[in-house]
């Protein structure tokens, strides 16, 4: 009896939910753990650690997951690297697909903040698109905007997120990284036309 009532409170308290395919994800079936940990490199992909009822680290290749929630919140990994996959957070899903960084997004999460850092290139992009939550990833700037404009399904998208648009380069150097790697920050503002322009899109 009391096995299963701790076994109970553990699900309600559980934070994080993984998901083996889209099927599970669709149909709700998941693994869960109590806390994540952090994303590290691995030599394929990345390996993304949890914890689980017993405050015992669990390690899962991002090879072996088609992603997993924290908190609510989706995320999955850019699978367009060679090597290393960033992970990404889902922001919207409908006509299109729109994501931001997911270790800022992360830590927004976890410090319950509207700002979280990332180490561009390294850890992710900005912001990226999709055409499904399955498929691909497109991130920011000329990439993502080859997506919207060469197919005419997006105009609307394309139009009001062209519409005095500028996107801004949210940075600050550090002294401990290579001189091509910059801290970058996203927050509430920073990304607030490529939201909105996204929701309406959508019909959120």
């Amino acid at each position: 009896m009391l096995l299963v009532l701790f076994a109970n409170l553990f699900l309600v308290k559980a934070q994080v939910e993984v998901f083996n395919s889209t099927y599970d994800y669709t149909n709700n079936v998941s693994t869960k753990y109590a806390d994540f940990v952090k994303i590290k490199k691995a030599d394929k992909g990345s390996d993304a650690l949890f914890l689980d009822g017993n405050g015992k680290k669990v390690t899962i290749n991002s090879f072996n997951m088609w992603g997993f929630k924290y908190k609510g919140m989706l995320f999955k990994f850019d699978n367009n690297g060679p090597t290393h996959y960033p992970l990404v957070a889902v922001i919207s899903v409908g006509k299109i697909v729109y994501y931001e960084n997911g270790t800022a997004r992360m830590q927004m999460l976890k410090n319950g903040s509207n700002r979280g850092s990332y180490v561009k290139y390294d850890e992710g992009y900005e912001f990226y698109y999709g055409e499904a939550l399955n498929g691909g990833m497109y991130h920011e700037n000329e990439i993502a905007r080859s997506l919207l404009i060469g197919n005419p399904q997006y105009k609307e998208l394309c139009d009001c997120l062209m519409d005095g648009m500028k996107y801004p380069k949210r940075y600050q150097k550090t002294e401990n990284l290579k001189y091509e790697y910059k801290v970058w920050y996203i927050s509430s503002r920073s990304l607030e036309k490529n939201r909105d322009c996204v929701k309406a899109f959508n019909g959120e």
